[in-house]
Formats: structure tokens, C-alpha cells, sequence
């Protein structure tokens, strides 16, 4: 089988919003080249866990309504949540699939935070309950893709120091920022 990824909240919101800052300029780089392959039909296939889409919303509302909620930008706040609606319903592009949380990968999950847990160069802050449900996710589409062939794309870092800690148990993830994407 080809490869598969599966997308975070903030891989998905720095791909969509149009001129991302803070040092996410290379992450969206990246994230263009990955699905230009796709379009050509020669790419992989993109997954979104479905619980990141409200992630997503929440995400362009602090950028666009915190503070000014003016017509503007509502405008563009709705401008981005439709975006992102194009990107991901199977009424419209449906480039990148939502992937339903399943009770499947809340079996076992306490691993994943266990293994947080003793990471040595944690920086005081836990994973999130919605990143370990990403993991668990991921090693879920590595038992349909195969093994190596599954990868988190996200630009917080977390993720990828807990996948890196033991590449046995967990999918491999790529901090875009930092980190070209396998496959391009």
C-alpha cells in the first residue's frame, strides 16, 4: 500500500490560512508540494481526524475574530472555514478524508501517555489528550497502510518527540516546520 498522513489541526489550519507567521512559511511550503502530488493522482492519501476539525474553526476564529469581530473579518473567518470545508467534504474536493474516532483508539491509549511521561526532555507540558488520540490514531491507519508508511504531520513538536521515543510503538510524525515530509 502507499503512503497515508494524517493531518493535525494545526498542519491543516497552516496549510489553509493564506500567509501563515511565526516561522510556518516552510511548514506550508511543504505542505503545497504534498498535495500537488496528490492532485496529479500520483499521491498518497490524506487523512483529518474528525475531531480536529473543530480544532480547525476554533483556530481561524482566534485569528480572525479575537479582538475584531468586524464584517471583515467574519468575512474572512468564513472565507477559511469554507476553505477548509472544500479541502475536506466529499461534497466538494474531498482531497483529505476526515477520519472518525473510534473506540479502537481509546483501547490502549494509556501507553502513549505513559510514554509521554517519561520523556526526558519534556518541557513541562504534557501531551494533550487530542494529540494522544492523534497517535493512537495513526498507529490505527499503520495496521491498514503498513508499518512506515503512516505519518503525523503537524508543526507543534510534541507529537513527534513522543513518536521518536520509540518508533516501534508509535507512527513516525514530522514537525513541518523543521522537517521535510517523506515522500516529496
Amino acid at each position: 500500500m502507499g503512503r497515508c498522513y494524517l493531518l493535525d489541526a494545526s498542519a491543516l489550519v497552516t496549510f489553509i490560512v493564506k500567509n501563515p507567521e511565526g516561522g510556518l512559511e516552510n511548514a506550508k511550503k511543504r505542505l503545497v508540494k504534498l498535495f500537488a502530488s496528490r492532485r496529479q493522482g500520483t499521491g498518497p492519501v490524506f487523512f483529518v481526524p474528525n475531531v480536529c476539525m473543530a480544532e480547525c474553526s476554533k483556530a481561524f476564529a482566534k485569528i480572525f475574530l479575537d479582538g475584531d469581530p468586524s464584517e471583515e473579518h467574519k468575512h474572512a473567518y468564513k472565507q477559511h472555514v469554507d476553505s477548509l470545508l472544500d479541502w475536506v467534504s466529499s461534497k466538494r474536493k474531498h482531497v483529505i478524508k476526515t477520519y472518525k474516532l473510534k473506540r479502537e483508539h481509546l483501547v490502549g491509549i494509556e501507553d502513549i501517555f505513559t510514554a509521554d511521561s517519561m520523556l526526558t526532555n519534556r518541557d513541562g507540558t504534557p501531551l494533550s489528550g487530542l494529540d494522544g488520540i492523534i497517535v493512537a490514531m495513526g498507529r490505527t491507519l499503520e495496521r491498514q497502510y503498513g508499518r512506515g508508511n503512516v505519518f503525523i504531520l503537524t508543526t507543534d513538536t510534541r507529537i513527534p518527540k513522543l513518536c521518536q521515543s520509540n518508533m516501534d510503538l508509535f507512527p513516525r510524525a514530522v514537525d513541518l516546520k523543521s522537517h521535510e515530509i517523506p515522500g516529496t
